[in-house]
């Protein structure tokens, strides 16, 4: 892990982080059961299964099954915080991740609805991104991923569960096969390991950009360089397909529901010119800090030159 970027910084509170698998979930039960085997039993029981915990860095990690689909563990985070008698910090579901590409990948995001709410959650609601964190298991997944064919991808806010706490998803996609993958499953739960032994909060002392994204692909892929090498973190995206529907209340809602503070950035080739119009327009009504995905890659690259003279 980057020091520059995961900066081991001294904190007495120690944080409360779950981690969330299916039952009915193939991707799931496979990295459930590798982490399961290696971590700590407890007396805790949640929906008649033991629960596993293990201290990783900073936080104290613990991990639960339930028998639910993910995408509908709706308010589940209040049901994790009864049994355990505290507050959790962050919830990360371990989930497959399905595509038509059949594409086998990595994948980090946040869920939310921009309109409809067709897969669980509310309609015209997204979650809370905890934006470094996200960002830093992304990163892990990167430094874990020794498979040949997989790429790690980080996708725009879509889908449920409705839940106050700060939380993401982490996948094996895109299909059957690599579901059931054991050196898949692995990569994925060294990742989760590693990237939270590094984590130490929703901080950002370099100060890095923190990106709110308009348009582009469900996979983010015009911000994935920027990502990759460190440049920005990325908080919620709101891809090309879902700008029509799209309202200023609910771009309001993302901007402060973002652990960390977010500049909106319009990528102005990832849109027709009617999206642009629209989006440019709710930006300046709410007064949001807005620039396009061309100005903020300028940008970058000129406090990389800076630093090197």
């Amino acid at each position: 892990m980057t020091q520059s970027i995961v900066t081991k910084q001294a904190n007495m509170t120690q944080r409360t982080i779950a981690l969330l698998a299916s039952k009915q979930d193939a991707a799931s039960m496979n990295v459930y059961e590798q982490l399961a085997v290696h971590w700590q039993q407890t007396s805790t029981i949640f929906e008649k299964t033991a629960v596993y915990c293990k201290i990783l860095g900073e936080n104290k990690v613990y991990l639960f099954l339930t028998q639910k689909s993910s995408v509908y563990c709706e308010h589940i985070d209040k049901e994790i915080e009864q049994i355990l008698c505290a507050k959790i910090d962050a919830l990360i579901f371990i989930t497959k991740h399905a595509s038509k590409s059949g594409r086998p990948s990595f994948c980090v995001h946040t869920q939310g609805n921009w309109d409809r709410a067709d897969l669980g959650g509310n309609q015209k609601e997204v979650a809370t991104c905890p934006v470094a964190l996200k960002h830093t298991l992304f990163r892990a997944l990167e430094r874990e991923n020794n498979l040949d064919g997989f790429e790690v991808v980080n996708e725009c806010t879509h889908h449920g569960p409705s839940i106050e706490t700060p939380s993401m998803f982490i996948e094996i996609g895109s299909t059957t096969a690599e579901w059931a993958r054991l050196d898949a499953g692995t990569v994925l739960a060294k990742a989760v390991e590693r990237g939270l032994t590094y984590y130490n909060g929703e901080s950002n002392p370099q100060q890095i950009p923190v990106i709110f994204g308009f348009g582009g692909t469900h996979t983010c892929s015009n911000f994935a360089r920027l990502v990759s090498t460190d440049k920005i973190f990325l908080s919620h995206v709101c891809p090309e397909y879902a700008l029509d529907s799209i309202t200023d209340i609910v771009i309001k809602q993302a901007i402060l529901k973002s652990t960390l503070k977010p500049q909106c950035v319009v990528d102005w080739k990832g849109m027709n010119a009617t999206q642009r119009q629209k989006i440019v327009a709710m930006l300046q009504a709410i007064h949001a800090d807005c620039k396009t995905l061309a100005q903020l890659k300028k940008e970058c690259d000129s406090q990389i030159i800076a630093q090197h003279l």
